[in-house]
């Protein structure tokens, strides 16, 4: 099948790997000339509570749920019907048609709901693939045994990581859940390993998935990034699809994830973090926002600044002018002059598309955060007011 043994990279064995991953080991292959092994270890559609071992969920009160949940929807499980049910997910799994749905998936032109009509084993396929048990890849802990400890110790620099989606309903405990599951595998490895890891795309909804929760979690995967030694975030907030959850746009995933791994675990020199929210002024009818990590300078692509909402209070301010300078973004509208605060929400939607970014070609992490109005001396008061 190809799962269980290296494979040299070729049109036929990339179908078994990961997109991201071959773009990450190709960009660190070029740039110091060495042959690059990655070991992919991932399914999709899956919670990071399956990725880490039951004791790490028992021992917090947060993290519990997961436990708990698995019990309740399992405390009357009947094991022929749901040993019945598993066999058709398989079946359908890895039938010709549904082989044929993923691949349209894949190329982002298929309307699941439409294709149902006419696959009579894909309604099975959905229906039941998360019937929770002691066979589903949703049982708490249950990746983490069968896949995480049978390569646990291999010698690697550390790890790429790539999720989030599917704990969208409990975006609030998602740090704590990271950050307990960066600790598991540090502790499989005996080795405090570099986590790089990639904020949520952008997403708006697919049939019955939303993308309500994403901003929540995107919330949560910065505050990792802020409080666990050693573990680095990459921001892809120009690169979703409004209405597909797994986005087609894979090489800058990657690429950034290499140029994360340049710099913070091989040691270079290099800007290799995205642009990130430093301090906001409000004087008069100008906000001033300036950011860490603009490197030479920051730039938008476009015309207009896309993905940054103002709000005074009462309404959104939306006619704005921008522009930048150095590492500020300069944001004026006379609005602003009548406004005693202002809020900021930056990329803070489930679906957006980032166009300010540093001169590593980095998009704007996503931010919320607030300026109350500095009023300027009589004199340069009157000179607003008279504009």
């Amino acid at each position: 099948s190809g799962w269980d043994r290296w494979l040299k990279f070729s049109a036929e064995s990339a179908k078994y790997f990961s997109a991201v991953g071959y773009y990450f080991a190709k960009k660190l292959r070029e740039r110091y000339g060495v042959p690059v092994a990655v070991i992919g270890c991932n399914r999709d559609n899956t919670s990071a509570s399956v990725w880490l071992d039951r004791q790490s969920l028992e021992e917090s009160t947060n993290l519990r749920v997961y436990i708990d949940e698995y019990k309740e929807r399992t405390r009357n499980l009947n094991m022929d019907e749901y040993l019945r049910k598993s066999r058709l997910v398989r079946e359908a799994k890895y039938s010709p048609e549904m082989q044929s749905l993923y691949k349209k998936l894949l190329k982002g032109n298929a309307r699941l709901f439409d294709e149902l009509r006419v696959l009579p084993l894909v309604p099975k396929f959905l229906y039941y693939k998360k019937e929770i048990g002691p066979l589903s890849q949703h049982r708490p802990g249950g990746l983490y045994n069968s896949m995480v400890l049978k390569i646990a110790g291999f010698a690697c620099r550390g790890v790429i990581f790539y999720q989030g989606e599917a704990d969208a309903a409990k975006a609030d405990i998602y740090a704590e859940l990271f950050t307990a599951l960066i600790k598991c595998w540090r502790c499989a490895w005996e080795e405090d390993l570099p986590f790089l890891f990639v904020q949520l795309a952008p997403f708006s909804r697919w049939e019955l998935l939303r993308g309500d929760n994403f901003p929540i979690v995107r919330q949560q995967q910065e505050k990792v990034s802020k409080t666990v030694p050693g573990a680095y975030m990459v921001s892809i907030m120009d690169a979703g699809m409004e209405y597909d959850i797994h986005p087609k746009m894979k090489r800058p995933v990657g690429e950034r994830l290499a140029l994360s791994a340049r710099g913070k675990v091989y040691g270079e020199d290099i800007l290799c973090e995205p642009p990130e929210f430093k301090e906001a002024q409000l004087i008069g009818d100008t906000l001033i926002i300036s950011f860490n990590n603009a490197g030479e300078g920051l730039y938008i692509e476009g015309e207009e600044l896309n993905a940054c909402r103002l709000f005074d209070g009462r309404n959104e301010i939306e006619k704005y002018t921008a522009s930048v300078s150095g590492d500020v973004l300069n944001i004026t509208d006379k609005e602003l002059s009548r406004a005693e605060e202002v809020e900021i929400r930056f990329a803070f939607e489930p679906y957006c598309e980032v166009n300010l970014y540093n001169s590593a070609q980095l998009p704007c992490k996503p931010f919320k955060a607030r300026a109350e109005n500095r009023r300027p001396d009589k004199g340069l008061l009157d000179y607003f007011a008279g504009r």
